[in-house]
C-alpha cells in the first residue's frame, strides 16, 4: 500500500515537473517570437522613416532651383520637363536613389511637368489627390505614403517666389526599393493597400490580391506571398504576428501623412533571419549590412535628431550638399554660410562631431 502511494506521489510530482517544463518552454518560445517581431518591426520603422527624410531633403533643395522657378513663371512646361529630367539623371548618377521621380504641380492642382515623361501638363490632379489639401492650407512641407495613380512614398514642398507660392515640387519613389533594402537584410516586405482605394490608384488594378487588399510592391517574394495567402488572416490581424512553418509574419497598419489608414505592412522573417536575430541579443545584426552613410543617418535620427543644428531645415541643407552636383549647390552653400554664421564655436564643434565620417566603426550599437 505504501509502495503504491509512493509511486502515485512520484507520478504526480513528475507530471507537475513535466507540465512546468512545457509551460516555461512555451512561454520562452512566445517571448522569443515577440522579441524577433519587435526587432524586425523597429528596423522596418526606422528604414521607412529614413526614406521619408531623404525624399523630403531632396524636395526642399529642389524647391529653391531658380531655373525651375523661371520656367513656372513663364508657364514653359517643356523647359520644366527638361530641368526635372536632367536633375533626375544626376540623382541616379551621383546618389543611391535610382528610381526617384520628380514632378511639379501648379498652385491650383494641375500638373506642370514631370521628370520621366512629357506631354501631360495641364492634367488636373485634384480629383484623386486629396492629400494636397493640407499643404495648400498650411504651406508646410510633408512626406509620407500617399495615393496617386499608384501607392508611393512622396514628399511635397511648396515652391516660393518671394512671398507667393507658385507651385509644389514632389519627389516620388515606389516602395519597391525599400523592399529590396529589407530583403538584403533577410526580411521580406508586403505593402498591402485596401481595395477601396483602387478608384484613385488605377495603375494597381491588375496587381495581385489577397483578401481585401491589393499588393503594391511588385518585387514581393512570390514564395512568401503564397505562404501569406495560406495563413489565417484573422489570427494575424488580431495578434499582429503569426509563426507558421518556421516563418514569422508580422502585421502593422499603414497610414498616409494625414493619419488615414491606407492598408497594412506585412513582414516575413525567414528561418535563417529568425535564427540570426535570436543569436544576436541586440540590433547589431541589421546594422552590420548598412552603408556608412545609411548607418550615420539612422543613428543620428535616434540619438540627436538635429545633430547640433538649431533647426531641422539647416541640417537638411548641409547634409544635402554632398549629394548635389557641383553646379547645383552654389546657392545652397551660400545659404549654409549665412545661417552657420550665427552659430557660436561650441555649436559648430557639436555639428562637426555629429557629422558623417569616412572612418568605419566596428562594434555593437546599443
Amino acid at each position: 500500500m505504501k509502495f503504491r502511494l509512493l509511486r502515485l506521489v512520484l507520478f504526480v510530482m513528475l507530471l507537475g515537473l513535466l507540465s512546468s517544463i512545457v509551460f516555461f518552454s512555451l512561454k520562452n518560445e512566445k517571448d522569443e517570437i515577440k522579441k524577433v517581431a519587435d526587432v524586425a518591426k523597429n528596423y522596418f520603422d526606422r528604414s521607412l522613416q529614413y526614406e521619408k527624410i531623404n525624399l523630403l531633403s531632396l524636395a526642399l533643395a529642389l524647391s529653391e532651383n531658380c531655373e525651375l522657378k523661371n520656367a513656372i513663371n513663364s508657364d514653359d512646361e517643356e523647359i520644366g520637363h527638361e530641368i526635372l529630367s536632367k536633375l533626375s539623371l544626376k540623382f541616379k548618377k551621383y546618389t543611391h536613389m535610382q528610381d526617384m521621380k520628380i514632378q511639379v504641380v501648379t498652385s491650383n492642382h494641375f500638373l506642370f511637368a514631370r521628370s520621366w515623361e512629357s506631354g501631360f501638363s495641364g492634367v488636373p490632379l485634384w480629383w484623386f489627390r486629396d492629400d494636397m489639401d493640407d499643404i495648400i492650407k498650411t504651406q508646410e512641407p510633408k512626406s509620407g505614403i500617399e495615393l496617386g495613380m499608384m501607392l508611393t512614398l512622396r514628399s511635397t514642398v511648396p515652391i516660393w517666389n518671394d512671398k507667393e507660392v507658385i507651385g509644389y515640387i514632389e519627389s516620388i519613389k515606389l516602395l519597391d526599393e525599400l523592399a529590396n533594402n529589407l530583403r538584403s537584410n533577410g526580411i521580406e516586405l508586403f505593402v498591402l493597400m485596401n481595395h477601396e482605394y483602387l478608384k484613385e490608384a488605377s495603375l494597381m488594378r491588375e496587381n495581385s490580391n489577397i483578401g481585401n487588399f491589393v499588393l503594391s510592391n511588385m518585387n514581393a517574394s512570390k514564395r512568401y506571398f503564397q505562404h501569406l495567402k495560406d495563413l489565417s488572416w484573422k489570427e494575424l490581424e488580431s495578434e499582429h504576428m503569426l509563426y507558421d512553418k518556421d516563418v514569422l509574419f508580422t502585421h502593422q497598419p499603414m497610414y498616409n501623412s494625414r493619419g488615414k489608414k491606407l492598408g497594412v505592412f506585412v513582414l516575413a522573417i525567414p528561418p535563417e533571419t529568425y535564427t540570426k536575430i535570436v543569436s544576436n541579443d541586440n540590433h547589431y545584426f541589421f546594422m552590420q549590412n548598412f552603408s556608412s552613410q545609411d548607418l550615420s543617418g539612422v543613428v543620428k535620427s535616434w540619438e540627436k535628431p538635429l545633430g547640433g543644428f538649431k533647426e531641422q531645415s539647416h541640417r537638411e541643407i548641409v547634409e544635402l550638399l554632398p549629394k548635389l552636383h557641383k553646379e547645383d549647390n552654389v546657392e545652397f552653400k551660400n545659404r549654409a554660410r549665412n545661417f552657420l554664421g550665427s552659430y557660436d564655436k561650441e555649436a559648430l564643434i557639436d555639428i562637426i562631431l555629429n557629422s558623417d565620417t569616412k572612418m568605419q566603426k566596428i562594434g555593437e550599437i546599443k
